[in-house]
Order: C-alpha cells, then sequence, then structure tokens
C-alpha cells in the first residue's frame, strides 16, 4: 500500500500507475493521499501532480482533467487551512514545530526538515503554475493572499522570490493577481531586510 509510506520517491512511477488505473480509482487515491499526507509532503506531493500534468499533456480526456483539478482545488484548501490560525490540526506536528527527516537510503534519522506545511521554492512554483493551467486563478488569488499574510507557509525573502523567478516565463501568469501579491510580498520582505544593516561579525 503506498499510501502509509508516501515519502514521495514513487512520484516517478505514479503517474502511470494511476493512468492505468482510471480517473475515478486516481482521484480517489489523490484526494486520500492531499487529506494524509500534504502537511507533511507539500513539496512532494505537487511534484506528483506535475508529473500527472505532463503525463497527461494535450490529449488529456475530460474526466482526467477534473480530476487532476479537483485534486489542486484540495491542495489549495489545504493550504488556505494552514494559514488560519489555532486551526484544528489532523497531524501531531503543528507550524513552528520540525520533523526530523529520515535519511533515503539507510532508514535513520536524518537532517532536520522544513517545518510541516511550509512550502518551498519548488512547491510554490508547481503550486501556482498548476493552478494557472487549471484555470484556478481565483483560488490561487487566495492562497496568494494567504501565503502573503503568513510567513510561516513560505519564507518571503528566499522561497517566494525564487518561485516568482521561475514562473514569470509562463505565458500570462505574470498578469495575474496572485503573481501581483506574491510579487509585492516578496519586493516589500527583501525591502524592509536591506533597510536594516547587518550586525558586524
Amino acid at each position: 500500500m503506498i499510501l502509509p509510506d508516501y515519502t514521495g520517491g514513487d512520484n516517478e512511477e505514479l503517474p502511470a500507475a494511476l493512468g492505468t488505473a482510471g480517473p475515478e480509482t486516481a482521484r480517489q487515491f489523490l484526494l486520500a493521499l492531499v487529506d494524509a499526507k500534504f502537511r507533511r509532503r507539500p513539496e512532494e506531493i505537487l511534484a506528483l501532480l506535475r508529473g500527472l500534468e505532463d503525463e497527461m499533456g494535450v490529449a488529456a480526456s475530460g474526466r482526467r482533467s477534473d480530476m487532476l483539478r479537483e485534486t489542486l482545488r484540495s491542495v489549495l484548501r489545504a493550504v488556505s487551512e494552514a494559514a488560519v490560525p489555532g486551526a484544528a490540526r489532523r497531524e501531531t506536528a503543528f507550524p513552528g514545530q520540525h520533523e526530523v527527516a529520515e535519511d533515503t537510503e539507510t532508514g535513520a534519522p536524518g537532517r532536520e526538515s522544513r517545518r510541516p506545511g511550509e512550502l518551498s521554492e519548488r512547491a510554490l512554483r508547481d503550486l501556482f503554475l498548476l493552478a494557472w493551467r487549471c484555470g484556478l486563478s481565483s483560488e490561487a488569488g487566495a492562497v496568494a493572499n494567504a501565503v502573503a499574510a503568513n510567513p510561516r507557509l513560505a519564507d518571503p525573502h528566499r522561497a517566494l522570490p525564487a518561485a516568482l523567478e521561475e514562473i514569470r516565463g509562463e505565458p500570462g501568469l505574470a498578469t495575474t493577481p496572485a503573481f501581483a501579491t506574491l510579487w509585492s510580498r516578496a519586493a516589500r520582505s527583501l525591502l524592509e531586510r536591506s533597510a536594516t544593516p547587518p550586525r558586524e561579525p
């Protein structure tokens, strides 16, 4: 069973397997995966969805496109919920706590990972690219507002500028309210940081 042990290591094989399984089985699996694992594995789950989009290509059937769109809506809701102060958590780890990542080769405890639910540069890139390509601009705008207002969701000094640099070449995306919101947040954060001279070594 993949779901309980999902770490992202099966992402290369899963798109083809889900394509074989059929849209309804794939939809159920993906929604369950987001529900169970997104707070711990946002980057990996979004990478899987990008892989699915690549696998589907322009020949995707309506049902497969709907499956990806519904899963992405679930992801966008999860990010929005993570931004709500004091929101009930289904997992033991909360923002501000760190889980210890396991070494993928030995299974031994490894270096400290990102905070659960925190979006990396790659997760932000995939999230907003997919939202744009799936026609979820309104939902993406709401999530951009949540990310801009909650630095615990994404580092405004590093992750946001890097993600924006990667997605600005996507035709049309740089003109969306979501992009403008994230750009303003990153610019304001960097300007505020540069206004304070660094401490003497």
